[in-house]
């Protein structure tokens, strides 16, 4: 959109302001009172502003800083006990089978054993022949009374248990795990802050895209609408003159077919404005725009030296900082990897609660035997290690590029818009003489034609420096790391604005209104 505004400029075509209109009632914008921005009037440092807290991208940012702070609090404590509470409610039922053979077996044998000791206890001894025949019978009824009694015995057992326990575990030693999960937290946070701010200089460079390119718009179109005014007018007087007999008729038909050219024009540009309006309402989150109160500007002093921005690129340049961070997780995520061929130890304890019941300990783990092969992880760790260094070094050289191209991209802008003041005085001097030479008869239409192009042109080109210089300017700042710098710059009373385009109406005398009736029709 802005290539299309700065190729219609080279063209002198750019013509956005309804010439049937008063050209200040019509590059003065309705007032929207909406939330944000309310005011008639709105200043870069306001849009910026609003936009820097109410942006969808700036919001998103914000939100994602708050998740990262908030993991990286969540993981500050990972060498404490983790104590929890367990309590068990159980209702079970078990059926075991005992045996009893031995136990019958040793029965039996103890009363066999007793029931003799007791025959040699008596006070007279019994015949060798009466002993055996008692002993005999004795244990054939005992191993009778035994052999009613089953091998085994089944027991069912039907019970509730309630058991609340409590359980803390502490590690000890986790091979550096635990401080790596730590860090890549930490500095997860820390990336995610200079995110932020890298979006909040997005933004600014962004809104002065959008803003200075709709100043620019406006700004070619008073200028294309007063060269279309110039045109008319010089139609017009050509008409007369004809009708004197002081020009022929292929003079008078010249302006015409300029003038045709310049409705031609004024059409497209007319397009071409609204697209840009449209543009910065949606990016500003506003139906309508206010009047925009910041001009395009330029410092006539120039900048400070290359090397100073080279030099704030690893001090203030977010882009590069997060690059940096990038490199510190792939290390953690290194360490992170070699944990996991390491043995962890942790103490434990268990208390339970309704009994006297409790236990300490030391515990030890180690993975002999893992699903996934940790060397790999290990060296694809180091690979990733690698690549963020690779990365890093080429983003420095590409930002430092685009701080060189910023920086001479500003300082031509600058100097081609000082120059642009001698221009302007040249070709306002030029268009009077050469009407005053085509009233007297001393010139063709075809060198007015070319003057007042000439003339709008230089305004043109003026503009289109300041804009230049303007987006080369936030570059350089926000590649740098200073786009906060922007605004202060813009607001400084030093600075120089483009010349008003009410010096065309001056140099060209009086303009007729231009209404419908002098719109050149496709007839010839």
């Amino acid at each position: 959109m802005i290539l299309a505004l700065l190729m219609a400029s080279q063209l002198q075509l750019t013509v956005w302001a309804d010439p049937g209109i008063d050209n200040a009632a019509a590059l003065t914008w309705p007032v929207s009172v909406t939330a944000g921005v309310s005011s008639a009037a709105l200043s870069f440092s306001q849009a910026e502003q609003f936009l820097q807290q109410n942006a969808y991208t700036v919001q998103a940012s914000t939100a994602n800083l708050v998740a990262a702070q908030n993991h990286a609090e969540a993981n500050s404590r990972l060498w404490r006990p983790v104590v929890s509470l367990d309590a068990n409610a159980i209702k079970y039922r078990t059926e075991v089978d005992i045996p009893l053979s031995d136990i019958k077996a040793t029965g039996e044998n103890a009363a066999n054993q007793a029931f003799a000791q007791s025959l040699n206890n008596l006070p007279v001894p019994l015949p060798d022949n009466v002993s055996n025949f008692l002993s005999n019978r004795f244990s054939s009824t005992v191993s009778g009374l035994f052999d009613q009694i089953p091998n085994s015995s089944n027991v069912v057992i039907n019970d509730k248990l309630f058991r609340p326990t409590i359980s803390a575990v502490m590690p000890i030693y986790a091979g550096g795990s635990i401080q790596a999960a730590q860090n890549i937290a930490r500095i997860g946070y820390e990336k995610a802050q200079l995110n932020h701010q890298q979006v909040q200089d997005q933004q600014t460079f962004k809104l002065a895209e959008a803003y200075f390119g709709q100043q620019l718009a406006n700004y070619l179109a008073q200028a294309g609408a007063q060269n279309l005014k110039a045109l008319q007018q010089h139609l017009y007087n050509a008409c007369q003159l004809e009708q004197q007999g002081m020009i022929s008729r292929s003079q008078r038909l010249q302006v015409e077919v300029a003038t045709q050219a310049a409705q031609r024009q004024y059409d497209q540009a007319s397009s071409n404005e609204n697209a840009s309006r449209q543009y910065l309402q949606q990016l500003l989150q506003q139906p309508e725009l206010p009047r925009l109160t910041t001009p395009l500007f330029v410092q006539p002093a120039p900048l400070q030296p290359l090397d100073f921005y080279l030099a704030q690129l690893g001090q203030q340049s977010p882009q590069l900082a997060q690059l940096q961070k990038d490199q510190q997780l792939a290390a953690e995520a290194l360490q992170l990897a070699k944990a996991s061929l390491l043995p962890s130890a942790y103490v434990f304890g268990q208390q339970t609660l309704n009994k006297n019941d409790w236990l300490v300990g030391v515990g030890a783990h180690y993975t002999l035997l893992a699903n996934t092969d940790r060397k790999k992880l290990v060296n694809a760790a180091q690979a990733r290690q690698e690549a963020t260094q690779a990365l890093q070094k080429q983003a420095q050289q590409d930002i430092q590029q685009l701080v060189r191209r910023a920086y001479y991209e500003a300082e031509h802008a600058r100097k081609a818009f000082m120059s642009m003041q001698t221009s302007i005085i040249a070709a306002q001097e030029n268009l009077r003489v050469q009407q005053l030479s085509f009233r007297e008869g001393e010139t063709t239409a075809t060198f007015v034609n070319d003057a007042v192009n000439a003339l709008t042109l230089a305004y043109t080109d003026q503009a289109t420096a300041a804009y230049r210089y303007d987006m080369a300017l936030v570059t350089l700042l926000t590649a740098s790391g200073q786009a906060a710098q922007f605004s202060a710059m813009a607001n400084d009373t030093s600075v120089q604005q483009v010349q008003p385009i009410s010096a065309l109406n001056h140099t060209t005398g009086n303009t007729l209104p231009l209404d419908q009736s002098h719109r050149m029709k496709n007839e010839q």
